[in-house]
């Protein structure tokens, strides 16, 4: 299959599930879900495979469900291409998933529809799903039935891995309802997303970030994502003047990447980030930065003093020539260049 061969600009598919929900919410109640999927890809260059699973339970916890065992509650794995062809296109179509009916019950009111997407293109997929009930957008208010849709694993699927989409069903209504659930997926090329690991960071009451935890350390990850905010998006992070690069403790500043714990090649700073200090990018074995801000932060002087490994800034289109006129980056300008 000669998934190398074709470049295009937008990579794109379309996954679609019908489901007919008919529900009945009574002293003796038993509910219907009934599920029909007719599931097809026409890419070009796009490769994925697909697969399925079932859940029910009384919360929608994953420990406290239950996994189906019947041969209809699981999907798959199919796939938009056949690996033993010379195909360069994902262009097969994928069988539909009937699932049938399915009961909530008393103690059982959730059910959990999950959908395992690995991408085998060679370059990042983004997924976005659209998912109406009744021709209601599931942003509106679904009498009777409450609808949780978990979109984040899949906005950013890279090369040769797997991703996990979630549907969550909780049965909220006393009546009967008959409803039309309808969920189609955009697939495109898109972007890597990098998420910060708050687990690797001390943060104060001052909104700076003063360290490295040993989690970090423990970890040794290539890529250390440096986050922009506080956990709940509230309030912008800085990272004060370090006075003692090298340093293995200390609430002066962050701990590493410096000189003394060598572990990220690859530092990404998320937008919101106010000011970098002295000293706060200093490595002797970074490569590369990448900013997500399309205005600079605040740098001191000395925020990249001692990165002498430093081979690439990278920076989001259109922001190129805000951050070679950035004084502190001045020395770097050669390798600053646009994502």
């Amino acid at each position: 299959m000669k998934r190398g061969k074709l470049v295009v600009s937008l990579m794109m598919c379309v996954f679609c599930l019908s489901f007919l929900v008919v529900g009945v919410w009574a002293a003796a109640s038993v509910v219907t879900l009934n599920i029909n999927g007719d599931l097809k890809f026409y890419p070009e260059g796009l490769f994925v495979e697909l697969s399925g699973e079932v859940y029910r339970g009384n919360s929608p916890v994953d420990s406290e469900m239950t996994k189906l065992t019947d041969p209809r509650f699981s999907y798959g794995p199919v796939a938009n291409f056949d690996s033993d062809l010379d195909e360069i296109s994902g262009n097969f179509p994928l069988q539909p998933w009937e699932i049938g009916n399915l009961a909530f019950i008393p103690a059982q009111r959730y059910i959990k529809i999950k959908v395992y997407i690995t991408n085998y293109s060679d370059f990042v997929v983004s997924g976005t799903p659209s998912i109406t009930i009744g021709g209601q957008d599931i942003s509106e208010s679904i009498t009777g039935l409450g609808v949780t849709s978990d979109t984040s694993k899949i906005s950013s699927i890279t090369s040769n891995t797997t991703a996990i989409y979630e549907l969550t069903l909780e049965l909220t209504g006393t009546t009967e309802f008959v409803k039309t659930l309808n969920i189609s997926f955009l697939f495109e090329e898109g972007v890597i997303q990098y998420v910060a690991n708050y687990d690797y960071f001390r943060i104060n009451d001052n909104f700076e970030i003063t360290g490295l935890t040993d989690k970090y350390v423990a970890d040794k990850p290539d890529i250390l994502v440096i986050p922009g905010t506080t956990q709940d998006g509230l309030n912008n992070l800085s990272m004060p003047d370090f006075v003692h690069p090298g340093a293995s403790s200390g609430d002066g500043g962050i701990m590493a990447p410096f000189v003394s714990n060598p572990y990220s090649t690859i530092i990404v700073i998320k937008d919101g980030i106010e000011y970098l200090g002295d000293f706060s990018l200093s490595s002797s074995v970074m490569e590369t930065i990448i900013f997500e801000s399309s205005s600079p932060p605040e740098l001191s002087s000395l925020a990249c003093r001692f990165s002498d490994s430093l081979t690439n800034i990278y920076v989001p289109k259109g922001s190129l020539d805000a951050y070679r006129s950035v004084a502190a980056l001045s020395s770097f300008y050669s390798i600053i260049s646009e994502i």
